[in-house]
């Protein structure tokens, strides 16, 4: 590659070399071949891009030895590394299951940043030891930093554990922190209520019926508390409701509440309506999944491919 860019009298600039970069992302070895070759040219093309790029390039392929030499290397051309350096080897690292290592690599944040792991910093670790369900990880340090007053824990971090707990499928332990943050004075707001009630919903067991009316009185219980706390249940808290009653098979309480959600002005969204329209056409209302079909070209919601797919199968069945 170095001698067909030379014969043909190419320069590599920095936005031909992050190009390039990323048209090689599947092959490591080349990667860094043409990486070192940009090393030995006079003019360095090299910015922190491109070198995040390669660093995240080389943590798929769990190289993390080499990429520690790079922030280096960074920190030595001064191109100093940022949080997005880093943000990109700690999710590589959690990824990879190597959970501590990404903790110690937050911790070096310090080292090569010039402030210090902040709110939002914390957030992305949370978040993203949550994401690939290390809830127990984000847990243990959130109590750990949070007692040594490294951060004033806010409604977005209690949020993000909430979620990690439902991921697992704690619903008890999201339950416990949504308390605590309560008692803590930590104000839940409407992303809170919502992902609870996505855990409560999502991978409840429905059938038979007992299990299907245990889950809407949790569900319940999460309104009524939303609405004595004067917060307004929006589309997205519907919409998981709705999903509930399309699992479960019952579109005469879809239709209700679909009517109780116009009643109050809450626009529908085409996954929301395409999500109603298959359970009347599975549980054979295709006469209200037509006038559904009607109401969304009305209000301007635009049907997709899948929302005609459900009628298309229905009629191939009949």
């Amino acid at each position: 590659m170095e001698s067909s860019l030379q014969l043909h009298g190419v320069a590599l600039s920095p936005p031909l070399l992050h190009q390039t970069l990323l048209r090689l992302h599947h092959s490591s070895k080349i990667t860094v071949a043409l990486f070192n070759y940009a090393k030995s040219l006079p003019d360095l093309p090299l910015t922190s891009a491109s070198y995040n790029l390669l660093i995240d390039i080389l943590s798929k392929v769990r190289q993390f030895d080499a990429i520690w030499q790079l922030i280096v290397e960074m920190d030595q051309n001064n191109l100093h590394p940022t949080t997005t350096t880093f943000f990109i080897l700690i999710r590589r690292l959690v990824t990879a299951g190597l959970t501590r290592q990404a903790v110690r690599a937050f911790d070096d944040i310090g080292s090569f940043v010039e402030r210090g792991p902040g709110n939002k910093d914390y957030y992305y670790l949370l978040d993203t030891l949550c994401k690939y369900g290390y809830v127990k990880v984000a847990v243990e340090i959130f109590n750990k930093r949070k007692a040594c007053g490294e951060f004033d824990p806010d409604a977005k971090m209690y949020t993000i554990l909430i979620y990690g707990w439902c991921k697992i499928g704690r619903i008890d332990m999201a339950e416990r922190f949504l308390n605590d943050m309560i008692e803590r004075g930590v104000e839940p707001h409407l992303v809170t209520y919502n992902v609870s009630l996505n855990g409560i919903c999502r991978r409840a067991r429905l059938h038979p019926d007992v299990r299907f009316e245990r889950t809407l009185r949790a569900a319940d219980k999460v309104f009524d508390e939303m609405l004595d706390r004067g917060i307004k249940p929006d589309l997205t808290s519907y919409s998981i409701v709705l999903h509930v009653y399309s699992r479960a098979h019952k579109p005469q309480l879809l239709l209700d509440k679909m009517k109780m959600m116009k009643e109050r002005g809450i626009s529908l969204s085409m996954a929301t309506c395409t999500s109603v329209v298959k359970c009347l056409c599975s549980c054979g209302k295709i006469n209200d999944a037509e006038e559904l079909l009607e109401d969304m070209v009305r209000i301007g919601v635009s049907p997709c491919a899948a929302t005609y797919n459900c009628f298309f199968k229905e009629y191939r069945g009949n």
